[in-house]
């Protein structure tokens, strides 16, 4: 089923109004998932190195398996892997139900190994991206970054840069505030502010 990025991002507003309703930041993923949705997080030795992906989920959506090594280094990547595998439960569960039994069909129809497109996991890592940067403080923290940024150049008597390269620039102040690398918070700055900001 075809979801545009405001459905999406709106699922994952309806999600944390469910789970995390405070809505604080960084939003604690594995809490949310063991305690609160009491699925089981298994860690599994080699399984990036053995079947090329981070993680997936059990038939029946109760286990959240994950590479080991990725897990046990609790970076800001695997909260973005949990907050993905979430976002599969959220948009596709039916489908998985349905359709994937196997680890093999996981990678066949999931991942789209062989097909060149990999549309489930484009929506999750969308929802994962809103779910770990909801809107509203992402703006806000976006405002801060902008505003110190901007002291840093004048200080330095520099040009400020033009705002779709700046957010490039405050990508990583924005990532450590939400606990995701720079690269997730470059992308989700972009899906939020880019129609927001002048050229």
């Amino acid at each position: 089923m075809y979801l545009s990025y405001l459905q999406i991002e709106q699922k994952a507003v309806d999600f944390l109004s469910k789970y995390h309703p405070s809505n604080t930041i960084p939003i604690p993923i594995e809490h949310i998932i063991e305690i609160v949705l009491e699925l089981s997080i298994v860690p599994i030795k080699s399984l990036l190195h053995d079947e090329a992906i981070d993680a997936f989920l059990s038939h029946d959506l109760s286990t959240l398996y994950i590479d080991e090594d990725h897990y046990m280094g609790q970076t800001n990547r695997s909260r973005f892997t949990l907050a993905h595998e979430i976002g599969h439960i959220v948009l596709h569960k039916d489908f998985i139900r349905q359709k994937v039994k196997t680890l093999e069909e996981w990678k066949d129809k999931i991942l789209g190994a062989g097909t060149g497109t990999a549309y489930y996991e484009t929506q999750a890592n969308q929802f994962a991206g809103c779910l770990l940067m909801p809107k509203p403080q992402i703006i806000n923290a976006y405002k801060e970054s902008e505003q110190k940024a901007r002291k840093k150049f004048k200080e330095q008597h520099m040009q400020f840069p033009e705002s779709q390269n700046l957010i490039s620039f405050i990508a990583n102040d924005i990532a450590r505030i939400f606990e995701v690398s720079s690269k997730a918070a470059e992308i989700r700055l972009k899906n939020v502010l880019l129609d927001m900001i002048p050229a």
